[in-house]
């Protein structure tokens, strides 16, 4: 059996596929181009305004304790007067004697009542008097005789005259007391108590009237005997082997 239109029908075909070859070939795929992705801008930062710091406030002052008042200064004890400087004696040639003048008696003093006791030597009789015509010149009251203080003042002049050749010692605290304590073991209690010493060998310088010369022109020894809170006194004297003499003056205000 003979096909009919056979060599047309495979042309036909043959044409029809590369129609669709040829087509095939000529129709390209499109690709198409991704999306571009879309860039979003970062936000513009917002300005942060700090809340402006708030003032600290003032700090209180704190009140400073009122200075504690400075107490009042003590008084100062008055300086333990200073012996006077021993006069050394130069040797001079005899001289021919002259006649002395007879000294005019001075008088006894009187006791005051309560402080009975007088000065028992011409010495202690003679520095007596001279102190107090000294207090009457700068104005000063006149002193009156105390045993008491005349039993302290006469013990601290023997114990001169029995060691000052063995310690050649000579002052206020000679034995390790004070006049006060001294004047205090003798009976009797002051509100204030003061000394005047003087020592050397004898001779004119160590009379009476060479002692007072001393202790006038020693400020401290003077204050002593011219200081107007002072009422009473005593006077010891003693005199040691080798000559030397001693004189010891205490001055007091009692008590009552």
């Amino acid at each position: 059996m003979k096909t009919v239109g056979g060599p047309l029908v495979s042309a036909a075909v043959l044409f029809l596929v590369l129609a669709d070859v040829s087509m095939a070939a000529k129709t390209k795929p499109v690709t198409k181009p991704a999306p571009k992705p879309v860039t979003k801008s970062a936000p513009k930062p917002k300005p942060v305004t700090k809340p402006a710091p708030k003032p600290k406030p003032a700090p209180k002052p704190k009140p400073r304790p009122a200075p504690k008042p400075k107490p009042a200064p003590k008084p100062r004890p008055a300086p333990k007067p200073k012996p006077a400087p021993k006069p050394k004696p130069t040797p001079t040639p005899t001289p021919t004697p002259t006649p002395t003048p007879t000294p005019t008696p001075t008088p006894t003093p009187t006791p005051t009542p309560g402080y009975p006791g007088n000065p028992r030597n011409d010495r202690e009789i003679a520095i007596f008097n001279y102190v107090n015509s000294e207090r009457a010149l700068a104005g000063a009251g006149p002193l009156t005789w105390n045993n008491q203080l005349a039993v302290a003042a006469q013990e601290y002049a023997d114990l001169f005259a029995t060691s000052f050749s063995e310690t050649d010692t000579f002052g206020h605290d000679f034995g390790c007391t004070t006049p006060a304590q001294r004047a205090r073991a003798a009976g009797s209690a002051f509100r204030l108590v003061g000394e005047n010493l003087y020592e050397g060998l004898v001779g004119p310088f160590m009379e009476p009237e060479g002692a007072m010369t001393a202790w006038m022109h020693s400020t401290s020894h003077r204050e002593n005997l011219l200081n107007p809170v002072y009422t009473v006194t005593g006077i010891g004297t003693a005199m040691d082997a080798q000559f030397n003499v001693f004189y010891v003056q205490m001055f007091a205000l009692p008590i009552n």
